[in-house]
């Protein structure tokens, strides 16, 4: 393999070392926590490592820890009656009692939807910092579950630093489908390391915030000992458009569609719901809004200021079909084909909703999340059975979804702008996290680390050392008495099994009495 190409009077750049996590992990005991000390950072990867989900990782210096998200990942398919799925909050308990904050880089769900899990294993009063906007959907999370008062939720200004004992916390903006979305500049006395949280470049927005890479040049000036960056689109060759130019083609779209236009997307992308306002308002279209996920998201958009008057849309589906269909346009959630999502309900014909018909239209304003390929394609095929377009993502070459995290340009942007020693790449698959080792080594990074969840790494100004791997089991939370409850996953996947199968013998069993009482009355009497 040649060797990169230098300028005259350029050092040759040094290959990067890439750290094989696997094979120098050392051998610890199942009890194995890491300990801190005053010449290093801990950064401890919970969650969010070979999967999209449960984004966890904390920071320890000092005998303090920062944890930064508590995110959940979804339920296994099929499994009725779990609420979340989470890492083994019991196994941090030596963390746990030591939490300086958490901090909240953004509102989506494999960021937050945590919390309710991991708050009855906090102290009570421990301070979770976060957005105006994050703080609101973090307490609605928490209030479903009776756990609001547990916790102290801070809102904070993104223009300020933010001093947690030993750790001082610079926020950057950065672009992202989730208003007030942030990176975390962390600095101790030990060294700086740069948390992204989900981020893209987008120089065009709606409602949402431009990266600052001026501010992350800004904070890696002193030297960055570490660099944990979100990869999920690391495998992508070039930037999705700008939420503006989707909220283009979603006009162009509209202007010549006729009837009803359905359009779901994710709940908490709220860019994209403003921008369909906008589209629709414009093509003269009353703009209806179902789905308690989106609507709780889009009522804290407005009560911290990011959507306004500019922003309207009705949630009473009643008054949609006194309505022409060509002049009104239905905005959901269950673009992954969710069974008691709206999307999914109209497909069904759901009496309780508008009934759609041939010369309408469904928009799934998303990608669809690898393994939820079947989901999507049953709902589809159904609209399609009645004669009902459906558009997956794009509409005559018209791109009507654009992803919110960093292409491959985009993080070579990131990596020149911060430059760290070391890259830990987090936030998704094998494949994700192995093309970010690659760009990191294309941009001439020191060393690279490839972490795993629950796996610690000790890092300095010029060393990343293995600590070694925390044993985190799959919790899911089942509800019971409104409260959560937290179970190894196989034993909760288990139970709600056994139960849908007694629910089924139960209703065979009242079919059966029923068609016998049915035969009894029509029966006819004896001697007759």
């Amino acid at each position: 393999m040649t060797e990169p190409k230098t300028r005259p009077g350029q050092r040759p750049r040094r290959r990067p070392k890439r750290i094989e996590l696997t094979l120098k992990t050392p051998s610890a005991p199942a009890s194995f926590f890491p300990a801190t000390d005053a010449e290093s950072v801990v950064v401890m990867t919970i969650g969010g490592i070979g999967a999209i989900g449960s984004n966890w990782t904390a920071y320890g210096h000092t005998g303090r820890w920062l944890l930064v998200d508590a995110g959940a990942g979804m339920p296994p398919k099929g499994v009725a009656g779990l609420q979340v799925v989470v890492p083994d909050p019991a196994a941090l308990k030596q963390m746990l009692g030591r939490l300086v904050a958490v901090v909240v880089t953004h509102a989506h769900y494999d960021h937050i939807g945590g919390l309710p899990a991991l708050a009855p294993y906090l102290p009570k009063g421990t301070k979770v910092y976060a957005t105006k906007f994050a703080a609101e959907c973090v307490r609605s999370q928490l209030e479903r579950y009776h756990l609001d008062e547990h916790v102290d939720i801070r809102t904070f200004s993104p223009n300020s630093n933010l001093t947690l004992k030993s750790f001082t916390l610079t926020p950057i903006r950065v672009a992202h489908s989730s208003p007030e979305a942030l990176a975390f500049g962390i600095s101790t006395p030990a060294g700086r390391v740069l948390h992204t949280g989900d981020w893209r470049i987008d120089e065009a927005p709606n409602v949402t915030w431009k990266t600052d890479l001026a501010a992350v040049a800004r904070f890696a000036k002193g030297g960055l000992a570490a660099m944990v960056a979100d990869s999920t689109c690391a495998d992508r060759p070039s930037p999705a458009p700008s939420e503006q130019t989707i909220t283009a083609n979603f006009a162009r779209f509209l202007e010549g569609r006729r009837g009803l236009v359905v359009t779901a997307c994710f709940s908490s992308h709220v860019d994209r719901v403003a921008g369909m306002i906008q589209a629709a308002t414009t093509a003269g279209r009353t703009v209806f809004v179902a789905g308690r996920s989106l609507l709780r998201t889009l009522e804290a958009a407005r009560e911290t200021g990011i959507l306004d008057e500019r922003h309207a849309y009705e949630t009473d589906l009643r008054n949609l079909e006194s309505l022409d269909p060509s002049r009104a346009m239905l905005i959901c959630t269950g673009t992954q084909g969710e069974d008691n999502a709206i999307l999914r309900r109209l497909a069904d014909d759901d009496h309780s909703l508008p009934a759609l018909e041939a010369g309408d239209c469904v928009v799934l304003s998303a990608r669809v999340i690898p393994g939820n390929e079947e989901e999507v394609a049953v709902v589809a095929n159904a609209f399609r059975q009645a004669g009902i377009e459906v558009f997956m993502g794009e509409a005559d070459g018209l791109p009507l979804h654009a992803s919110g995290h960093a292409s491959r340009p985009e993080i070579e942007a990131m990596l020149a702008a911060a430059s760290p020693r070391l890259l830990i790449p987090v936030h998704g698959a094998g494949h994700h996290l192995a093309a970010h080792v690659d760009l990191a080594r294309a941009a001439g990074i020191a060393e690279c680390a490839v972490p795993a969840n629950g796996r610690a790494l000790r890092v300095t100004g010029k060393t990343c050392e293995v600590l070694g791997t925390v044993e985190l089991r799959p919790m899911a939370g089942v509800l019971r008495n409104g409260r959560l409850v937290l179970k190894p996953l196989e034993v909760a996947v288990e139970e709600a099994i056994a139960a849908a199968q007694r629910a089924a013998a139960r209703e065979e069993a009242r079919i059966v009495r029923s068609s016998q009482a049915i035969r009894e009355v029509r029966a006819p009497a004896p001697g007759r």
